[in-house]
Parts: C-alpha cells; structure tokens; sequence
C-alpha cells in the first residue's frame, strides 16, 4: 500500500536534521506563514487524515490511539472473543468503515450488520450530532467502544467520519501553528506536527512559481481534493529529488533559524527524525 507523504519523505530530513547535536530558540514571536505555507500546511493536514482512513494507519504519533476497524474486522474480533476484546478496547477510539444497513428514527443509532448478518454494531451517535447528513456519507464513524457481548458490540458517543474530518484536520492544523508559535510543548503529538511544519516551510522555498500548489494557494475559493493530492504529489516528488536542488540543505538551514527565532522548538523535529532513522 503506497506510504503518506510524511512516512515517504521524513528519512531525507532525518540525516540532515540528526547531524546537528541539539537546538536552542529564543522567546516566541508571532511567525507570518505566508500564502503558500498555509495552504501546505492545510493539505498536509488532510494527508494526514486521508492515510489514516484509507489504510488505517495512524500518523507517527498519536495521543490518544485511534484504532481503525473495517465492521467485517471488527465483527471477528469481538466474535472471537468478546471479553478479551471488551478488557482490551472498552473506553477506546476507534473508527469504523463498513456499510450502514439502517437507522433508527431518530436518527440516534445506527447498525452495522457484519459477519453474515449474525452480528451486529451499533452505533450510539452523540448529543450533538449532525442528523441532517446524508445517508449516504453515513459509511464510517468514530465512536467510544462502551461493550461488546457474543453476537454485539455497541459504541457510544459517535460522530460521523464526515465530522471526524473536520475535526480531525482542524486539530492537525492547530497544533502545527501551535508548534510554530513555541506553544504547548507537552502535546504529545507534537513531534509529528512539528516535522509538518518543517517539511511545509522548506518545501515552500524550494516550489517553483508555476507549480500546481502555489497556484492553489492564491487562488480564490474551495480548493478541490484533486487540487490537494496534486499538490502532496508535487512536495512529494520534490523531497525524493532533493540532490537535484543545489538549494536544498541552505533552505532547510534557513528553516531552522527561522524557527529557532520564532520560538519553536526544533527538538521537536529532531525527535521525529530519529525515530524514523
């Protein structure tokens, strides 16, 4: 299954990021990401989302874990064992993808028949879910496993994959700024935000002017998905072509300073690294 973008590139930052024995900053100033940067950041972000719903794999460090179930897995592994199941995940994320067989009036509970129809996960949507959405993008939840017995399972406190997206982007994006702004350094995501930010800065000194993402990044109104993943393909390509730039290692120097100045902490970046080296 082809990798993410970060999992593809993170081992050319590594060598050059793990040369440097450690780093200092200084008191934070506001960093002014520019056009381009934003907009990177923005699809890194959705990326980020996309690898983990498409492939279930997570982004390379997540608090609290999410654990990622087609409803045919999920439906085994309670089958298999329902309290070692319960021991293992009662009060854990998990996220869902199947196909929604019906619906409550209420539109509160939804069911999953898995497994031939001889179980069935239900799934419990929380206070302030959205029920205008249409049945159709009803094929994925995230929700809190609350029990799970012989031929059942019910998860509470649900929210649509499309609400997830949004909220899953959103947080993404934040701790990126976050990291940026020399804020909440205990996150303990925040070393996967941090080599985003990186990777978002040094890949906008090095685009050329007429590539597709600077298009998209000042062109006015809703960016397509087609408009993102060309954009991730091009930083993509970009990172793995890097002995091509004669520029590359004095960009990403002048990345390090930049954020040093602003007051982000590059050890951060440095963590990541060396656990992909």
């Amino acid at each position: 299954m082809e990798q993410s973008l970060t999992k593809k590139i993170l081992k050319v930052c590594a060598a050059s990021l793990l040369a440097v024995s450690s780093f200092s900053y200084s008191s934070p100033a506001p960093y002014q990401l520019s056009p381009l940067e934003n907009y990177l950041i923005k699809s890194f972000a959705w990326e980020q989302y996309e690898s983990f719903v498409n492939t279930g794999a997570s982004t390379l460090f997540e608090n609290p874990k999410v654990y990622y179930f087609s409803a045919g897995s999920l439906a085994k592994n309670v089958l298999k064992n329902p309290t070692e199941f319960i021991q293992k995940y009662k009060g854990q994320k998990v996220f869902v993808e199947g196909v929604l067989s019906r619906y409550s009036p209420s539109k509160s509970t939804f069911v999953f028949d898995a497994s031939d129809n001889k179980f069935v996960i239900n799934i419990r949507m929380g206070e302030d879910h959205n029920t205008e959405t249409h049945p159709s993008l009803r094929k994925n939840f995230y929700c809190q496993v609350a029990n799970a017995k012989k031929n059942e399972i019910i998860l509470d406190n649900c929210i649509t994959g499309l609400d997830y997206q949004k909220v899953k982007i959103g947080e993404i994006e934040q701790g990126i700024k976050d990291f940026l702004s020399g804020k909440d350094k205990t996150n303990p995501n925040m070393p996967t935000y941090a080599m985003l930010a990186y990777m978002a800065l040094v890949s906008a000194k090095l685009l050329p002017t007429h590539s597709c993402c600077q298009a998209a990044a000042i062109e006015e109104g809703p960016q397509t998905t087609a408009d993102i993943r060309a954009c991730n393909q091009e930083v993509t390509t970009l990172w793995q072509n890097n002995s091509q730039f004669e520029n590359f290692n004095e960009a990403m120097d002048s990345v390090e300073r930049d954020l040093m100045r602003h007051g982000a902490d590059l050890n951060m970046v440095r963590k990541a690294a060396s656990l992909m080296d």
